[in-house]
Parts: structure tokens; C-alpha cells; sequence
């Protein structure tokens, strides 16, 4: 077969050399373009998915400092339920008393109980040197305490990476480490 000659006499049979680089070229230009478009959407799935990530970890951290701040109000507020109750009940039994002004009869009266006043709370020193411990931690968020606070300040903080961390300087990172949480900062960690 000579170059050129069309095989069967029939020209629409076979392409021509020229025709075939055509279409391989523009298969290439194809597959590269579907290529680049697949690499788009994927960096695009990627970003989406760490933006969820990041609102999802955002929103346990909020739940965990809320449940961590929230926790000792609810305690608070159940062991003056129960002393409350513990009062009424014995102030029931034990609360009455025969009168002993010389009334006949077996009048009975309470006897108040007596309001001691609120304990005042202790001055507060000029400088303390904070001892947090981590209450709760999400990779963007911590809740710490600080167990050295002074009575009248307060001892639970909610930080954040960029926070100022009284004593320790601004929060680098936080991260899990095996089962612990940490907390780099400026002037060290807080574990």
C-alpha cells in the first residue's frame, strides 16, 4: 500500500494522519481540562469539609464550656435545694416547741431560724500566680480553670488560639495528646 492510497477505493474508511493528530489532541486537551476541573472540585470538597470541621468543633467546644461553666451553678443550686429541704424538714419536727409564756392549752410556735450572714469574701491579694487545669478542650476551644483565683474572681476562662492567658501569654495552639488536651502558649503549656 502506497502512502496516501485510500484502502477498498472508499475515502470516508480511514482518516488521514493529519485528522488523527487532530483528535488525539483534542482528547488530550480533554482529559486535561476534565483533569484540572476534577483537582478544582476536589480542593473546593476539601475546603468544605474543614469549614465543617472547623464549625462542628466550634460548636462541641461551645457545648463543653457551657456544660463546664453551667456544671457548678447546678450544683449550687441542688445543695441549696436539698439544705432547703433539709430546713423545712427540720424545722417540721424540730421546729416546734411548747409556748413558754404559761399558756394553757399546748399552743405550739415556731421558732425562726436563725440568718447567719453571708460570709464576705476574703480581700483580694494583688497578685496571684494562676494554676489552670483544663476543664474541657475542642481543637479551637478550651475551657480552664484557674484553681489559684481569689475568692471574687474568677476562675474559669473560655479561650480561643490568639487569646491572652493571664500569666502565660497568648495561646499558640490547642491540641490532644494521646487522652490529654494542651494548651501551648507564649510562656509554656498548660496540660
Amino acid at each position: 500500500m502506497k502512502p496516501g492510497s485510500i484502502p477498498n477505493g472508499n475515502p470516508g474508511s480511514v482518516l488521514t494522519g493529519i485528522q488523527q493528530a487532530a483528535l488525539v489532541q483534542q482528547d488530550r486537551a480533554e482529559v486535561a481540562a476534565l483533569r484540572a476541573q476534577m483537582q478544582h472540585d476536589r480542593q473546593a470538597e476539601l475546603q468544605h469539609e474543614a469549614d465543617l470541621n472547623r464549625r462542628l468543633a466550634m460548636l462541641e467546644a461551645r457545648k463543653a464550656v457551657s456544660d463546664a461553666a453551667d456544671a457548678p451553678q447546678h450544683a449550687r443550686d441542688n445543695a441549696a435545694a436539698v439544705a432547703k429541704r433539709a430546713l423545712a424538714a427540720a424545722m417540721g419536727t424540730q421546729g416546734t416547741q411548747p409556748a413558754s409564756d404559761g399558756r394553757a392549752g399546748g399552743v405550739r410556735t415556731s421558732i425562726p431560724a436563725q440568718e447567719t450572714p453571708p460570709p464576705q469574701p476574703a480581700p483580694m491579694p494583688r497578685r496571684w500566680v494562676p494554676h489552670y487545669r483544663i476543664v474541657s478542650a475542642s481543637p479551637l476551644l478550651a475551657m480552664v480553670q484557674d484553681d489559684n483565683a481569689p475568692a471574687g474572681q474568677p476562675a474559669q476562662y473560655e479561650v480561643q488560639i490568639g487569646a491572652n492567658l493571664r500569666g502565660y501569654g497568648v495561646v499558640q495552639s490547642i491540641y490532644q495528646s494521646g487522652t490529654n488536651w494542651v494548651i501551648k502558649t507564649d510562656h509554656g503549656q498548660i496540660l
